[in-house]
């Protein structure tokens, strides 16, 4: 093989793992907006609310969020800012990058405040705002990162 021939094929291989990841974390989006259903309705169930599932659902948002910002962290943004051909482009994906990494420090904020069930039911209305403001910044996120990144 020549060595455009080696360049090209190394592309299309780039290409194909990005893909790859592009779709992993669609499906870790959908994921992350299910967990964050589930809260709300708990939250919103006062008939059925139970501190401690709510905790559990939190953890596992937590948990599932967390798996989702190691491949991009680790795999998608910096392939993707390697790949960027002008400033503009690659100065974009820093700022997304940027933007997940303020948002992980909030919900890690927030399980340190509410680092029980006993702690979110005692404060039941302020866990609401503040998981609902988060859910709102994280879906728009969400939303933002598959119709202009993806």
């Amino acid at each position: 093989l020549t060595l455009k021939q080696k360049r090209d094929t190394l592309i299309i291989s780039m290409k194909n793992t990005i893909d790859e990841i592009k779709k992993i974390l669609i499906e870790q989006h959908r994921v992350i907006k299910d967990d964050m259903e589930k809260i709300t309705e708990m939250f919103n169930s006062e008939k059925t609310f139970n501190a401690d599932i709510a905790y559990g659902l939190l953890i596992k948002f937590n948990d599932d969020l967390n798996k989702h910002l190691q491949m991009e962290n680790h795999q998608f943004y910096p392939e993707m800012i390697k790949q960027m051909h002008g400033a503009s482009d690659a100065e974009k994906m820093k700022n997304l990058f940027h933007d997940m990494m303020i948002m992980e420090k909030a919900v890690y904020r927030l399980l340190q405040k509410y680092s029980s069930g006993e702690k979110i039911k005692s404060s039941l209305q302020e866990f609401k705002k503040e998981f609902g403001d988060i859910e709102g910044v994280l879906s728009s996120r969400i939303e933002r990162e598959e119709t202009k990144v993806f």
